[in-house]
């Protein structure tokens, strides 16, 4: 098992607290109460994921982190220009005579030299501008942070998105079998199309999503089909969706978590999440 799954289901335990199974919801109030605990294992799934594309060679790890040195210089630059047009302003409104000012309802003539001193000013930083965003853009363009085997890689998983959107064309014949749909509903995750595939998979295999259609064997083959129809079923909505949604607002949760206790010195406090969903069997529970 690689290590970025392995903290999944560290967070998954955690959040379970030693029961059997836990309502999707359940999620978010972990990262509220331990919030510096998810955010530590949000980050070292995304750490360890990034490692993995490094180790298959998805990714040029000397590339990436030149590409990130040139997108720092530009908004470097962007900076010092800001800087720079402020200066110039501000030097160029010292300089107006009080005298000049007075006789803006008569002319405009006696401002003509410090427009001109401006503007004169100012064609140099434009100049800059110009040819340092067309330095740095020609920078990062000619760095290829995705290698060829990356870009290989890339290909594969849009054709099978695009293949998984347009399943819904197939004939019967050509339709796969529900132990190649378990697979597909985790990938459908990944690419955030799961709706459009679960909504494809109701029309080819409608038992799927009655509740008599399943008995302990079958739960036990397809667990993630049967986690996504019984909340079909209960509350028409996708749990896997749903699960997905939670995760990231849990995230957010626990750093707006940190940056409160963080900045203060109040203790956590705070009400619980209002309660989700009712009863249903097991519909919006992870077991």
């Amino acid at each position: 098992m690689e290590r970025d799954e392995k903290e999944v289901l560290k967070l998954l335990k955690n959040v379970a607290q030693g029961k059997e199974e836990f309502f999707i919801e359940d999620i978010k109030k972990y990262a509220k109460d331990h919030y510096s605990k998810y955010s530590t294992y949000i980050n070292n799934i995304i750490g360890n994921t990034r490692i993995n594309l490094y180790k298959m060679k998805f990714i040029n790890k000397a590339d990436q982190d030149l590409y990130k040195m040139s997108k720092r210089a530009l908004n470097s630059f962007q900076m010092l220009k800001w800087i720079i047009i402020t200066a110039i302003l501000a030097i160029a409104i010292a300089n107006i005579n009080i005298f000049e000012v007075a006789i803006i309802a008569e002319t405009t003539i006696a401002f003509l030299p410090t427009i001109l001193e401006i503007t004169i000013c100012m064609i140099p930083i434009l100049i800059l501008k110009l040819v340092s965003l067309k330095i740095l853009s020609k920078t990062q363009n000619r760095i290829a942070v995705i290698t060829q085997k990356g870009l290989e890689e890339q290909e594969k998983w849009k054709g099978l998105a695009n293949y998984m959107k347009e399943i819904s064309l197939l004939n019967e014949k050509e339709v796969p079998s529900l132990i190649i749909w378990e697979k597909y509903l985790v990938y459908a995750t990944a690419f955030g199309i799961a709706d459009e595939v679960i909504e494809q998979m109701k029309a080819k295999y409608p038992g799927v999503f009655i509740e008599e259609y399943w008995d302990k064997e079958k739960e036990e083959i397809y667990k993630v089909t049967r986690f996504v129809s019984s909340g079909y079923s209960y509350y028409n909505t996708n749990p896997i969706s749903s699960l997905k949604s939670n995760a990231s607002s849990a995230y957010s949760i626990s750093l707006r978590e940190i940056s409160r206790h963080t900045n203060s010195s109040g203790s956590g406090g705070g009400g619980g999440f209002s309660g989700g969903g009712g009863g249903g069997r097991n519909g919006g529970k992870i077991k």
